[in-house]
């Protein structure tokens, strides 16, 4: 991910799901081992783009493999039970996009690897939408926060995704936060298309640009 927006800390009350609410699926379908995969931390396009690229290696359908981008206008998405949100807000982070992968196996086995999560990985769709979207919470807060989603192929995300990571340079030229230790990731044309894939507008880049609404039902078994 890029540069976080750090969202002042507030009290959400009495919270509609809760981890005790929740007995996780533990089953993976793809039987990976996420501790060996790559991981910087607060480079969420990248860490996603090696998790599809060990998928797309490792099983015998990568059709049913989707890579989602989350993010809006005022850049500033909501996600809960992420690893560097605060306990007091149900670990909530607000960021400026964040990425996670879909594997559809059945209509009745839809999983989420989200690798920011510190929950099980992966999670049922379901689980994921009530512990990490916190659909009823998100109601409640302004408009700034509400979410827009891309949905790509996974393959379409390895083709298209190019980064020269300058959007996490500051202006004396240090990072925001240590980059991957390996070279940045380019297409054959271009070496960044990070800014078109978190737009949440039809452009150039691939995939189907909807609201939260739309993709719930999209993936909802």
């Amino acid at each position: 991910i890029s540069h976080i927006s750090i969202m002042a800390d507030k009290s959400f009350g009495e919270v509609p799901v809760a981890l005790n609410e929740i007995k996780p699926d533990t089953t993976d379908p793809l039987n990976l081992d996420i501790n060996t995969l790559p991981y910087t931390k607060f480079y969420c396009e990248e860490n996603i783009w090696k998790l599809a690229e060990h998928i797309s290696g490792n099983c015998s359908d990568f059709s049913k493999c989707y890579v989602i981008i989350c993010s809006n206008e005022k850049k500033r998405v909501p996600f809960f039970h992420h690893k560097t949100g605060k306990v007091e807000n149900m670990y909530m982070q607000v960021w400026d996009y964040h990425l996670f992968v879909i594997w559809k196996e059945s209509k009745e086995q839809i999983v989420v690897y989200d690798l920011d999560s510190c929950l099980l990985i992966p999670m049922l769709f379901n689980q994921y939408k009530q512990l990490s979207l916190q659909l009823g919470i998100i109601e409640r807060m302004s408009a700034e926060f509400k979410r827009s989603y891309r949905i790509l192929k996974a393959q379409d995300y390895l083709n298209y995704f190019a980064s020269d990571r300058s959007h996490m340079i500051e202006s004396n030229g240090s990072y925001y936060a240590a980059p991957p230790p390996y070279d940045p990731i380019k297409t054959e044309h271009s070496t960044h298309t990070l800014d078109e894939l978190v737009a949440m507008k039809k452009n150039a880049a691939p995939g189907h640009v909807c609201d939260e609404e739309s993709f719930i039902k999209i993936f909802s078994p």
